[in-house]
């Protein structure tokens, strides 16, 4: 398996490894250390304080990186097998070196795991390549397993030169012509020479510390020499070789810290090659791996066990509201300091009210969480515990915090209210804890001793005040309002008084009465005023009287604590009584004042008739005169009308006349029929003519007509006076019509007598 980390350029000093077999080399001696990532001050989270890391054949470079914490590393290294025969015969065995290393944090190691031979190839990282046969039946060596301070891409030092340790690998097998194979070294040992037919072909040497393996020997009798094996080298096994036609071959040697040669090889068979050396640290172990056992490297760490927790609190003076927290982190160290993540931590209380929220692991070797207070002052310690670490024992840290009361005051109140139930005013609180500190979030509410007042929702500033808006009750005193929390422990309640005056609603006095008309108005005017004598609007006035007939019309707010409305008078004189009406705003002073209502008389006009002549069947006979009288309250538009004569014949004539007041008011009135008849009847007699003679007394008759009032009376009175021939008759007719005018005509007639004539008797 391969393990992703950190490349870093800082170098870091290490301790000397040593080798196992034999004094290293100037040049290993000189190997540079292992290159350091920064200097880290905690474990990554990602990198737990224990593990093993285990790096597997993938053909290219890996590297590891040494843990924070980490100062030595056990490593189990693997090197690779030559390359197997086709019947069988195994290539030689890689070994298997282990060693405890010093190493530092942040260290860089590149990790090589050496592939195995193949059929005509070495494995990656050093195995030597085999002659290829006429059927391919050659086997390349295995490769080396090492670990080193320098990657491939580095350019300021030497990668083989910084191999801190070398698992080498086995050599290849040989091939033989016709069937079967030549057997190969294992890591460290050379490969068996093979007699064969045509003569011996060597086996290659093994590596040593100092130098590569020699390479096989082509003894055969028709080609000698021709197949002499190439000698391992610094890292890498030596290859196999043949100049001229090949039929078999021989394996190429092992890679390591030096190569092991590769077989020698003639025309019809080779031998293997030899296994390669190994780099052991001081103190290490060296033995062959065993056959089901691949190429590989382990590498496993430990940091040791926490030694050391400690707590803080981040404020360590706490409010017994219940509801105040703090934080609290807890560091986990181990004994080099070393900050370590990816542990349980347990925080507890001595305050069994206290609680805390989830733990957060940081990633960086501390660990927080909220601690929720509780409402009991007092002192508490508070206890981090990190739980089964390397050693699987718990280690704990302490912390002392202290929960201290607090107060909630109600601030001064020192505006008044007013008892008509609508008025309202602030009230503010605060809350400081007995050391001076502002608390806010608190669920405050606040409560008077006036059941009827009642409070808004409450507003939190954020700066440990709280206010409400108290809507005052209709009742005048005292009364207390405190600050209450629920669910927050008990705090020190400080309260404060409101005052609460009543307040009066009078009708302003009427500077002059109002006139009786049923229809006159005047306008009442209202002053609402509280005690201290503040104008209060946004009342609801209203206006009675103890007259009924008069009425109010709709009351206006003049928002400066006056109120009016229109009154409209009645028709009852006297003295009514007007106050202030107040609805659903307590029970203020309304005293009344009185407004007169003064008698009013519509304008009355009257006529009537006189002459100097009595009537007579109703019927005047001389002028008549119309004559007004006038009254009422208020003067006329117009003076009462002068009087007016009625001379002129007429029936039944009448004079109106009409008067107006100030207000509009009309009164008229119309005289009684007057009829006046001033021209006398015409009086005529007849049965006779005036101046006439007759031979006997007429009998007289008097005449008369009268156009208007029509005559009453027509009388003849005649007188005689006689002669002894002659009687004067004399007659005077007097008329005289209703109205009493007197009409008379007289005249005469005569009678003669007859004269008897005497008579002549003859």
């Amino acid at each position: 398996m391969s393990h992703t980390s950190f490349h870093r350029s800082m170098r870091l000093p290490r301790a000397a490894l040593a080798l196992a077999l034999l004094a290293p080399v100037l040049s290993l001696m000189m190997a540079p250390a292992p290159r350091a990532a920064a200097a880290l001050a905690y474990l990554p989270a990602e990198k737990p304080i224990a593990g093993t890391v285990l790096f597997d054949y993938v053909g290219g470079e890996q590297t590891f990186v040494v843990p924070i914490g980490i100062h030595q590393i056990d490593v189990d290294a693997v090197g690779a097998a030559g390359g197997p025969t086709s019947d069988g015969t195994p290539g030689g065995r890689g070994a298997r070196v282990t060693a405890t290393l010093a190493v530092e944090p942040g260290d860089v190691l590149y990790v090589r795991v050496g592939g195995a031979g193949l059929s005509g190839a070495g494995g990656w990282n050093g195995g030597g390549n085999p002659v290829a046969g006429s059927n391919g039946a050659s086997f390349g060596g295995g490769g080396a397993t090492d670990l080193r301070t320098c990657g491939a891409s580095d350019t300021d030092c030497s990668p083989l030169d910084s191999r801190i340790l070398v698992a080498a690998g086995g050599g290849g097998a040989g091939g033989i012509s016709g069937g079967g194979d030549t057997a190969a070294g294992d890591a460290g040992a050379a490969a068996p020479d093979y007699a064969g037919v045509r003569g011996p072909a060597g086996g290659g040497g093994a590596g040593t510390a100092s130098a590569g393996g020699a390479g096989g020997v082509d003894a055969s009798y028709a080609n000698g020499g021709r197949g002499n094996g190439n000698a391992g080298t610094y890292g890498a096994g030596g290859s196999a070789r043949y100049t001229g036609t090949s039929f078999r071959g021989a394996g190429g040697g092992g890679g390591g810290l030096y190569g092991g040669g590769s077989g020698g090889t003639n025309q019809y068979y080779g031998a293997g090659g030899g296994g390669g050396s190994s780099l052991v640290p001081e103190g290490g172990t060296l033995a062959l791996a065993e056959r089901a056992v691949g190429s590989q490297v382990s590498i496993s760490y430990s940091a040791g066990p926490v030694t050391d927790v400690r707590v803080d609190v981040a404020d360590a003076t706490i409010v017994a509201t219940g509801a105040d927290s703090t934080s609290v982190t807890a560091t986990a160290s181990l004994e080099d300091g070393t900050k370590v993540p990816g542990l349980e931590v347990v925080f507890q209380s001595t305050d069994a009210g206290q609680s805390f929220g989830p733990v957060s692991d940081n990633g960086d070797g501390t660990y927080s969480a909220a601690l929720m207070g509780s409402t009991s002052p007092g002192d508490a310690m508070v206890t981090a515990t990190a739980k089964g670490s390397i050693a699987t024992y718990d280690v704990s840290g302490t912390a002392d915090v202290t929960t201290e009361g607090y107060a909630l005051t109600v601030e001064a109140v020192t505006d008044t209210l007013v008892a008509t139930g609508t008025d309202s005013l602030t009230v503010s609180a605060s809350a400081e804890s007995l050391s001076g500190t502002p608390l806010d979030g608190l669920p405050v509410t606040f409560a008077s001793s006036d059941a009827g007042q009642a409070f808004g929702s409450v507003t939190d500033h954020g700066d440990g005040t709280y206010s409400a808006t108290l809507s005052g009750s209709t009742t005048p005193g005292s009364a207390t309002v405190t600050a209450t929390v629920t669910g927050a422990g008990e705090p020190t309640l400080v309260g404060a008084s409101v005052a609460t005056e009543g307040y009066s609603v009078e009708v302003r006095p009427f500077a002059e009465p109002v006139l009786g008309t049923g229809a006159a108005t005047v306008r009442v005017t209202a002053v609402a005023r509280s005690a201290s004598r503040v104008p209060l609007s946004g009342l609801e006035v209203s206006f009675a009287s103890t007259d009924p007939g008069q009425s109010f019309g709709a009351t206006t707010d003049n928002a400066d604590g006056t109120y009016s409305a229109t009154l409209t008078g009645s028709t009852t004189p006297g003295v009514a009584r007007i106050r202030a009406v107040v609805a659903g705003a307590g029970t203020p002073s309304t005293p009344d004042v009185e407004l007169v209502t003064a008698r009013y008389d519509k304008p009355s006009i009257t006529a009537s008739t006189s002459s100097t002549s009595p009537a007579r069947n109703g019927w005047f006979r001389t002028p008549v005169t119309v004559t007004f009288a006038c009254a009422g309250t208020l003067p006329f538009t117009v003076a009462c009308p002068a009087p007016v004569v009625l001379g002129a014949d007429g029936r039944d004539q009448v004079v109106t006349r009409a008067v107006t007041d100030g207000l509009g008011s009309t009164a008229s009135a119309t005289s009684a029929a007057v009829s006046i008849d001033a021209t006398s009847p015409s009086v005529a007699v007849t049965g006779a003519r005036k101046g006439a003679t007759y031979k006997r007394l007429r009998k007289l008759t008097c005449k008369s007509t009268d156009a208007l009032s029509g005559v009453a009376s027509c009388e003849v009175v005649v007188t005689k006076k006689k002669s002894n021939k002659l009687t004067i008759v004399r007659w005077t007719a007097t008329a005289l019509d209703q109205a009493g005018n007197l009409a008379t005509s007289k005249g005469r007639y005569k009678v003669k007598k007859k004269v008897k004539k005497k008579t002549t008797h003859r």
